[in-house]
């Protein structure tokens, strides 16, 4: 960390969470606090309180604390692991009289805990950036709601554009840089400038200055990133890893979400009917479905792959109320299809953890053989490469 300083700036990276350790009981006290978001199950406060306590964590924790065994390494969670080492990278070449953390919203290391003491920390300026490509509310968005539920009284915080969408600030405000820009057919690039305002704008950038008051600290999250340019070459570096002429399909694999969350964000427009696959709509900006599906075409776009030889879909589901195409069943269509060789490339995943090395690498790896595949080979996640870590400390820094 660097020394007292009269201006000083927190980068603020935060990811999901993981558990203490892969026992039972660690895991079970991590998924009630996961699961008792309500930005997560978006469900009534006494049915979510009887689903998560009653049912879904006494009957999940075990299974999923055999499935964090497998994954375990010796130097503990891989998710930890990962955000430690890319922290510090980007402690290294962050500007001076800047500190760098890494946190989770549930679970140890906590944002939470970060929050209850900034007051003590005397800095001018906090950037948050939740390490989630695509927006969604259960993810960046319980992130801002968090943040802007620690108001600091001593301190202003900037105020930002009012959405339906984000942080429900009723007693501080925070800034929210967006990532989205001109977002069009196969034309998508990446606007610093543009903020979250209403659906479908590009905007202007929310006001992040401080009052002029001493003491004062400005408060900004960065919603978004999935067009960011640095993340598009970070991605595509990892999937030129591989030669891409040696698979028979390329499947981009992102985590699902309830249909439910998707029709929130554009009520007025049905997601059955949505050809977000084809092309942004106006409304899209900060629909999680239409956002993935424009990371598959920047993606593929940036690595020369040919729409024919790749295709998305979504993991991780709890029910069949969820985004399609499924992944797991993509994959048993895909060998049916003679596909005997594929690529999956989790591309909402800055690092590897429980969905991409256990869900992809082992059990779907596991399904698609057994269903008529050959080999199925995971690209790797940024985790802390250095391509990344540029990119994250450009994004902290507001450029392209």
């Amino acid at each position: 960390m660097t020394a007292n300083h009269q201006q000083k700036t927190a980068w603020v990276l935060v990811n999901v969470g993981t558990p203490k350790h892969p026992s039972n009981i660690e895991v079970e006290k991590y998924l009630k606090e996961f699961l008792d978001d309500p930005k997560v199950i978006d469900l009534p406060f006494l049915l979510r309180k009887f689903l998560v306590h009653a049912i879904i964590v006494p009957f999940r924790s075990p299974r999923s604390a055999k499935k964090y065994r497998q994954i375990w390494t010796a130097d503990g969670s891989p998710l930890l692991t990962h955000m430690n080492r890319l922290v510090e990278k980007v402690q290294v070449v962050a500007p001076e009289d800047t500190d760098v953390f890494g946190l989770m919203r549930y679970g140890q290391p906590a944002l939470k805990d970060f929050l209850q003491q900034l007051p003590e920390k005397q800095y001018n300026e906090v950037i948050v950036l939740p390490l989630y490509p695509q927006y969604a509310d259960s993810t960046s968005g319980s992130v801002e709601q968090l943040v802007s539920s620690f108001p600091d009284k001593s301190r202003d915080h900037t105020s930002r554009g009012s959405n339906g969408k984000g942080s429900n600030a009723k007693t501080s405000n925070v800034s929210s840089i967006a990532g989205d820009g001109n977002a069009g057919d196969g034309n998508e690039r990446y606007d610093t400038s543009s903020s979250k305002g209403s659906q479908g704008s590009q905007g202007s950038s929310s006001n992040t200055g401080d009052t002029g008051n001493p003491g004062s600290v400005s408060i900004r999250t960065i919603d978004q990133f999935y067009n960011h340019p640095g993340f598009i070459a970070s991605f595509a570096e990892r999937i030129q890893v591989h030669d891409l002429t040696d698979f028979d399909h390329i499947l981009f694999s992102y985590h699902g979400l309830p249909l439910r969350q998707l029709q929130k964000v554009h009520p007025e427009q049905p997601v059955a009917d949505c050809n977000c696959h084809l092309s942004m709509p106006p409304y899209g900006h900060h629909c999680y479905r239409a956002t993935c599906y424009t990371t598959t075409r920047l993606l593929a776009t940036a690595t020369g792959i040919t729409p024919d030889r790749c295709s998305t879909s979504f993991q991780s589901r709890l029910s069949r109320n969820w985004m399609t195409p499924f992944t797991d069943e993509s994959l048993i269509r895909l060998a049916a299809e003679g596909k005997k060789k594929v690529l999956v490339v989790p591309a909402s995943f800055v690092a590897d953890c429980l969905e991409t090395t256990l869900e992809i690498g082992m059990e779907y790896r596991e399904l698609y053989i057994e269903n008529g595949g050959e080999e199925l080979v995971m690209a790797e996640s940024l985790n802390s490469s250095d391509r990344w870590m540029e990119t994250v400390k450009a994004l902290m820094q507001k450029t392209g």
